[in-house]
């Protein structure tokens, strides 16, 4: 990838802070960018018709958020995070993926 594009890559990033029980996106949601955990806990989870199930914990270093990106056209975020920890967040809008020369 061209140096110009890494760092158009990087300067769309957006850094922000959550407090433990924050929602950070949640299902039936159109996926709108990357998520790139900074610091604390995220959980990523499923709710069903008997209550939630834990689908897996993303700590520090662990991207999120990801899988429907390419098709968020016709796709929805069928799992939802929620912070349990204070935790710091890197997001990559959508819009900054698809408009970067490779």
């Amino acid at each position: 990838m061209p140096v110009e594009a890494l760092q158009a890559i990087a300067q769309s990033f957006h850094c922000f802070g959550v407090e433990p029980q924050t929602l950070i996106y949640q299902d039936g949601q159109t996926p709108i960018g990357l998520y790139l955990l900074k610091s604390g806990t995220v959980e990523i989870f499923q709710r069903s018709l008997i209550g939630q199930l834990l689908i897996r914990y993303r700590n520090a270093g662990d991207l999120f958020g990801h899988t429907l990106i390419a098709n968020a056209v016709a796709g929805a975020y069928q799992t939802s995070a929620i912070a349990r920890a204070k935790s710091e967040i890197w997001f990559l809008p959508q819009f900054s993926l698809s408009h970067t020369d490779c």
